[in-house]
Protein backbone atom coordinates (compact mmCIF):
# COMPACT_ATOMS: atom_id res chain seq x y z
CA UNK A 1 0.00 0.00 0.00
CA UNK A 2 1.38 3.34 -1.18
CA UNK A 3 1.17 6.08 1.55
CA UNK A 4 0.40 9.42 0.49
CA UNK A 5 3.25 12.20 2.13
CA UNK A 6 1.36 15.86 1.54
CA UNK A 7 3.94 17.39 4.57
CA UNK A 8 6.80 15.57 2.70
CA UNK A 9 6.01 16.41 -0.85
CA UNK A 10 5.06 20.51 -0.62
CA UNK A 11 8.59 21.35 -0.18
CA UNK A 12 10.57 18.66 -2.26
CA UNK A 13 10.04 20.37 -5.59
CA UNK A 14 11.57 23.69 -3.64
CA UNK A 15 14.15 21.92 -2.17
CA UNK A 16 14.95 19.77 -5.35
CA UNK A 17 14.80 21.20 -8.14
CA UNK A 18 13.78 24.88 -7.65
CA UNK A 19 15.24 25.99 -10.80
CA UNK A 20 14.18 23.28 -13.66
CA UNK A 21 12.21 25.87 -15.80
CA UNK A 22 14.03 29.38 -17.19
CA UNK A 23 13.74 32.26 -14.87
CA UNK A 24 15.54 35.27 -16.30
CA UNK A 25 16.43 36.88 -13.06
CA UNK A 26 17.61 34.04 -11.08
CA UNK A 27 20.94 33.18 -13.31
CA UNK A 28 22.84 33.53 -10.03
CA UNK A 29 20.81 31.60 -7.76
CA UNK A 30 20.49 28.64 -10.34
CA UNK A 31 24.47 28.58 -11.08
CA UNK A 32 24.95 28.81 -7.08
CA UNK A 33 22.18 26.27 -6.68
CA UNK A 34 23.83 24.02 -9.48
CA UNK A 35 27.11 24.28 -7.82
CA UNK A 36 25.48 22.89 -4.75
CA UNK A 37 24.07 19.81 -6.61
CA UNK A 38 27.67 19.07 -8.23
CA UNK A 39 29.56 19.23 -5.10
CA UNK A 40 26.96 16.99 -3.20
CA UNK A 41 27.28 14.81 -6.12
CA UNK A 42 30.72 14.12 -6.14
CA UNK A 43 30.84 14.22 -2.42
CA UNK A 44 28.47 11.15 -1.77
CA UNK A 45 30.95 9.76 -4.28
CA UNK A 46 33.63 9.63 -1.86
CA UNK A 47 31.78 9.86 1.26
CA UNK A 48 28.73 8.08 1.14
CA UNK A 49 28.15 6.71 4.54
CA UNK A 50 28.22 10.87 5.48
CA UNK A 51 26.74 12.83 2.17
CA UNK A 52 23.37 11.45 0.76
CA UNK A 53 22.77 12.00 -2.66
CA UNK A 54 21.18 15.50 -3.35
CA UNK A 55 17.57 15.75 -3.03
CA UNK A 56 16.99 16.32 -6.82
CA UNK A 57 18.76 12.75 -7.78
CA UNK A 58 17.26 10.56 -4.70
CA UNK A 59 13.76 11.81 -5.22
CA UNK A 60 13.64 9.82 -8.75
CA UNK A 61 14.44 6.53 -7.12
CA UNK A 62 12.56 6.52 -3.42
CA UNK A 63 8.99 6.81 -2.65
CA UNK A 64 9.15 7.95 0.63
CA UNK A 65 9.77 11.78 0.18
CA UNK A 66 10.34 12.70 4.54
CA UNK A 67 13.39 10.08 4.26
CA UNK A 68 14.98 11.64 1.08
CA UNK A 69 14.76 15.19 2.77
CA UNK A 70 15.91 14.16 6.24
CA UNK A 71 19.05 12.71 4.14
CA UNK A 72 19.44 16.20 2.54
CA UNK A 73 19.28 18.05 6.45
CA UNK A 74 21.62 15.63 7.58
CA UNK A 75 24.04 16.24 4.81
CA UNK A 76 23.56 20.01 5.00
CA UNK A 77 24.72 19.99 8.98
CA UNK A 78 27.67 17.28 7.64
CA UNK A 79 28.51 19.83 5.51
CA UNK A 80 28.39 23.10 7.62
CA UNK A 81 30.50 21.08 10.17
CA UNK A 82 33.14 19.96 7.35
CA UNK A 83 32.97 23.64 6.62
CA UNK A 84 33.74 24.70 9.93
CA UNK A 85 36.66 22.51 10.47
CA UNK A 86 37.87 23.23 6.82
CA UNK A 87 38.17 26.95 8.25
CA UNK A 88 39.68 26.26 11.80
CA UNK A 89 42.36 24.29 9.87
CA UNK A 90 43.03 27.02 7.62
CA UNK A 91 43.28 29.53 10.48
CA UNK A 92 45.67 27.62 12.60
CA UNK A 93 47.83 26.75 9.68
CA UNK A 94 47.86 30.61 8.75
CA UNK A 95 48.52 31.52 12.55
CA UNK A 96 51.27 29.32 12.18
CA UNK A 97 52.62 30.70 9.14
CA UNK A 98 52.19 34.17 10.39
CA UNK A 99 53.88 34.33 13.98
Amino acid sequence: MVTIQPRAQAPSPQVGGPYQYRQKRKALAKALWTANFMMRLALNKVLPWLIAKPVFANLTYSAHYQEVLQAGDRTTSALVVLAALLVAALAWALKGALF
